[in-house]
């Protein structure tokens, strides 16, 4: 039986180059185009936005975000979902979530789906746990369904909120696909490192927990000076502070900064290793993208997401959360080890496999009731 096409809208807060959110948010995008469906984006922030990007679908691009924006950029959302007959409207990160659900209490035509890609208590959220908790119990109690990216956060939301257990479901996020193993093979941008390297790639923010990284890896050089360098991939605005610390370390001379890249990926390959030091985390692509390119792998076991993704430790080492002393031991045991990674690792996390669980909710809140 042939799926009849969605019209499906994502809504997102802005459009950064590096963003986490984003990138899925755009792979989930192109795999549903693929299929045949229909799609665009509300961008409350599009400054940023790819040309690319504009190319290859419908996007509205507003020109600011935070809360006086919400309230102006609503009525446009409800124009473009109803001039696009827009039936499921897909929002990532609370200000997108506040719009969206402002957007459903004017507009019935329409099933808000709002995902969640953290929990609710880590340290980079502006909003309180207790204001997250009550935006949350919100939606739970409208029309729209709640989607986290793990299996532990859909548990997490839960045990937080339990009567709006029945609107929260796990799909995971869109991460391998052809396309990033075909990046992978080309070095787009002349990245060059004489030596072997361990890679780590993410936003020099705290929540990364790049401190915590880098204390662990000149630990680890004290057992074994001669371990590869460490190649850290991303922007963001404690470099300054980071590069300090390595200074602060004596590990200037193995640690190296490359900034921003649009393709990690052949960085990710042609390492020796992948290195996850976040404090929190949602579901990390970056980790399941090093899994996809059969990369070993010491990460963290923050909340949430690489337990679940690393199948408590079967395919790749987990750590207690920002235990300095054991990363630094793992770092060495697993470099020093013959680890394989199997195809079965990242199989969940397919651009198809993803596609199919959203659609498949989309399918399964069609045609309820309006409340």
């Amino acid at each position: 039986m042939t799926m009849m096409p969605k019209h499906i809208l994502f809504v997102l807060k802005h459009f950064s180059k590096s963003g986490g959110v984003e990138k899925v948010s755009v792979n989930l995008a192109y795999q549903l185009k693929s299929e045949g469906h229909k799609v665009s984006f509300f961008i409350m922030d599009g400054r940023a936005v790819s040309d690319e990007l504009k190319h290859d679908f419908l996007v509205y691009s507003g020109k600011s975000s935070g809360i006086t924006s919400i309230l102006k950029l609503f009525p446009a959302l409800i124009k473009w979902i109803k001039k696009g007959e827009y039936t499921a409207v897909i929002s990532a990160k609370e200000q997108a979530n506040i719009l969206t659900y402002l957007a459903s209490l004017f507009c019935g035509s329409f099933t808000p789906i709002y995902t969640r890609h953290c929990a609710f208590d880590v340290s980079n959220q502006e909003l309180s746990v207790k204001a997250i908790q009550y935006l949350y119990g919100f939606y739970g109690k409208g029309r729209g369904e709640i989607v986290a990216v793990s299996d532990d956060l859909a548990e997490y939301i839960k045990q937080k909120i339990p009567r709006i257990s029945h609107k929260v479901h796990c799909c995971p996020n869109p991460v391998v696909n052809q396309a990033l193993l075909d990046k992978a093979e080309l070095n787009t941008e002349s990245f060059e490192h004489t030596r072997p390297y361990f890679c780590a790639v993410g936003r020099l923010c705290e929540q990364k927990g790049y401190d915590l990284l880098l204390k662990s890896y000149a630990k680890a050089l004290v057992i074994d000076i001669n371990l590869p360098d460490l190649v850290i991939v991303g922007e963001g605005e404690l470099e300054a502070e980071l590069k300090q610390l390595t200074i602060a370390l004596s590990i200037t001379k193995k640690v190296y900064f490359i900034g921003f890249t649009t393709n990690p990926y052949y960085v990710l390959k042609n390492s020796e290793m992948f290195l996850l030091s976040s404090r929190h985390e949602g579901l990390p692509t970056v980790l399941i993208e090093a899994l996809a390119l059969k990369q070993k792998v010491v990460a963290f076991d923050c909340p949430t997401g690489p337990r679940e993704i690393l199948k408590n430790g079967k395919y790749g080492s987990l750590v207690p959360p920002q235990n300095i002393e054991l990363f630094a031991k793992s770092m060495v045991m697993t470099f020093r080890s013959r680890v394989t990674v199997p195809d079965e690792a990242t199989a969940s996390y397919t651009s198809s496999k993803s596609a199919a669980a959203y659609l498949s909710l989309v399918n399964a809140i069609q045609g309820k009731p309006c409340s």
